[in-house]
C-alpha cells in the first residue's frame, strides 16, 4: 500500500480548487479502489477533489494508474502510467528486534555463532578441537586398539567365536553350510523343503514315471478314459467344449444342436445321442458343424428304445469343426 499525493495547477500556475482526479487502472476505463489510509480497511471516493490550495492524494495498492483530471477553468487531461510501489526494507535494517527475528525465522542463536566454532567440510574432520573425544563421542574407543584393521581381514578381533555368534554363524563349522556339500549338510531335508514351501504333497507333487507329459512323445501301458459330460435335452443345446471331450445326450424333444463353445484347435470328440421310444429330429448349426462330404446329420430312422447315433467332431478352428455323424441302429 502506497500514498500518491499532486497538485493541479491551471495554465498560469495557480493551484485550482475542487478539481475532479479520477483514478483507473492502467489502460481501463473501470474505476479503481482507492483508500483513504495505509491499513487498507477504509476505501476512499474516487474521483478525489482538490483542496483549496489544488491538492489531492489517496492510497492504493500496488500497480499502474491513469489519472483523469478535469475542472472548471482547466482542460481535461490524462495522466498515464503512475506506479504504485512500496519500497522494501533495507536490508532489514528497520527491524525493531533483531533477536526476536532470528526467533521467527528459526535461526535461534545459532545464526549469531562465530564461524569459528564450526567444522569445516573442506577441513575433512582436522579443525576438530579433541580427535580424541571426537573418537569417543563416536563409540570409536580411545586408541586405534579398538577398532579393527582392514588389513588383518577380521584377525584383529577379540574373539573369533563371539564374532560368529553375532554374525549368527553359529559356535562352530558345524552350525554352518558347506559350499562343497551342495546342501548335503542340511539337518532335516523334510523342514528345509517346507521351509522354502515344496514340501512334497503339499505344494508339490512327487515325482512318478506314471505321469503323462504335455510334450514329447509318450507310450500309455494303463487305460486312459475321458469324462462323459450329460447334455441336458432342450430345444437348442450348446456344448461346451472346455468341460469335456465327449458328451451324451438323451432326446427327449426335437433339438437344434448350436456352435459349441470353449474348444480348442486340436481337440476331438464323441456326442453320443440316444432316442426314445418316439423318434426325435436334430437340427444343427451348418457354419459350425461341417459335415464330411457335405452330408448332414442325420439321425437313425428307427424308433425302437436304445437307438444310437454318434457324432464325431474335431475341431479346426475356433469356429469350425469337422463331423461325422455314425448310425448305430439298434
Amino acid at each position: 500500500m502506497q500514498r500518491y499525493q499532486d497538485s493541479i495547477l491551471n495554465s498560469a500556475g495557480q493551484p485550482v480548487s475542487g478539481a475532479t482526479v479520477l483514478v483507473r487502472p492502467t489502460g481501463s476505463t473501470a474505476t479503481a479502489t482507492i483508500y483513504g489510509t495505509n491499513t487498507g480497511t477504509a476505501t476512499a471516493a474516487n474521483p478525489v477533489t482538490t483542496d483549496v490550495n489544488g491538492r489531492f492524494g489517496f492510497y492504493g495498492t500496488n500497480g499502474r494508474y491513469d489519472l483523469v483530471v478535469s475542472g472548471s477553468y482547466i482542460q481535461t487531461t490524462t495522466v498515464t502510467d503512475v506506479m504504485l510501489e512500496d519500497v522494501p526494507l533495507t536490508n532489514l535494517a528497520e527491524l525493531t528486534t533483531a533477536s526476536s527475528a532470528r526467533d521467527n525465522l528459526g535461526l535461534g542463536s545459532a545464526a549469531v555463532v562465530s564461524t569459528a566454532t564450526f567444522v569445516k567440510a573442506a577441513n575433512n574432520l582436522s579443525d576438530l578441537l579433541s580427535t580424541a573425544s571426537a573418537r569417543i563421542n563416536l563409540g570409536m574407543g580411545t586408541s586405534t586398539g579398538t577398532v579393527l584393521s582392514a588389513s588383518r581381514n577380521l584377525g584383529d578381533l577379540a574373539s573369533a567365536a563371539t564374532a560368529r555368534v553375532n554374525l549368527l554363524l553359529g559356535t562352530s563349522t558345524g552350525t554352518v553350510l558347506s559350499a562343497s556339500r551342495n546342501l548335503g549338510d542340511v539337518e532335516t531335508p523334510a523342514t528345509a523343503r517346507a521351509n522354502l514351501g515344496v514340501a512334497i504333497g503339499t505344494n508339490v507333487q512327487a515325482f512318478s514315471t506314471a505321469y503323462a507329459l504335455t510334450t514329447g512323445s509318450q507310450t500309455f501301458t494303463g487305460g486312459r478314459r475321458n469324462t462323459q459330460v450329460v447334455l441336458a435335452s432342450t430345444g437348442q443345446i450348446t456344448p461346451d467344449f472346455s468341460a469335456a471331450n465327449n458328451f451324451q445326450l438323451s432326446m427327449t424333444v426335437n433339438t437344434t444342436l448350436a456352435a459349441g463353445t470353449g474348444g480348442a484347435v486340436g481337440q476331438e470328440g464323441r456326442i453320443v445321442i440316444f432316442q426314445n421310444s418316439t423318434a426325435k429330429t436334430l437340427a444343427y448349426d451348418s457354419a459350425f458343424y461341417k459335415l464330411v462330404g457335405a452330408t448332414t446329420a442325420t439321425l437313425s430312422t428307427a424308433t425302437a428304445v436304445g437307438t444310437t447315433d454318434v457324432l464325431r467332431y474335431y475341431i479346426m478352428t475356433t469356429t469350425s469343426a469337422e463331423c461325422e455323424m455314425r448310425n448305430l441302429v439298434s
